[in-house]
């Protein structure tokens, strides 16, 4: 069998770019978000992402080597430089099918497509130097509050994997998860 015809394993990526979400008005917003999640679904508990970690992510990396990260970490200071806060606000939640579920977060009027045009930024950075090279998915601002990939069965629990099922949000879509707005001021690089 020739080798162009093994198919290569796919590189899953190490670090990412991100936005930490630090207002504490929409970290207590998604803490009373997940205690009604986990009140619905008890099976959820460890699909929780911690609200002091909430992020938007701007840009995937595979970096398997402490010199690859190294190559990446100027991005941060050169994406930096060039941009400026951004104003944005969360109206609500949304999932991406039933593995995944979000705060949706959106620019105000006076800021669209900031953080569009960050993210496409740093694409082309990433792509400026070849041992960096990932696909990007498709730029949708969000934070994620829950995902089912995070689950851990009790041990000796023959339990599956839950899904976030519709019950579990339904009343929860639509209220802001702030009054007002908040900023990102910095970019950072983080690992998976």
């Amino acid at each position: 069998m020739s080798s162009a015809s093994v198919p290569m394993p796919m590189k899953r990526p190490t670090h990412f770019f991100a936005l930490r979400i630090e207002d504490p008005t929409v970290i207590e917003a998604v803490h009373d978000r997940q205690s009604r999640i986990i009140a619905a679904n008890p099976d959820l508990a460890t699909c929780l992402i911690d609200p002091r970690k909430l992020h938007v992510t701007m840009g995937l990396l595979h970096l398997p080597s402490a010199d690859d990260v190294e190559l990446a970490k100027p991005i941060v200071h050169n994406v930096a430089a060039q941009t400026e806060s951004i104003q944005c606000h969360c109206p609500g939640l949304a999932t991406f099918g039933s593995n995944v579920l979000f705060a949706r977060v959106m620019e105000v009027k006076d800021h669209a497509n900031k953080l569009e045009m960050l993210a496409a930024l740093i694409a082309r950075e990433i792509e400026q130097i070849p041992q960096l090279h990932f696909p990007q998915p498709r730029f949708e601002p969000h934070a994620t509050i829950c995902k089912t990939s995070k689950w851990r069965p009790a041990r000796n629990s023959r339990k599956r994997r839950p899904s976030i099922q519709p019950f579990v949000y339904r009343d929860l879509l639509d209220i802001p998860l702030s009054n007002g707005s908040f900023l990102f001021s910095n970019l950072d690089l983080l690992q998976m």
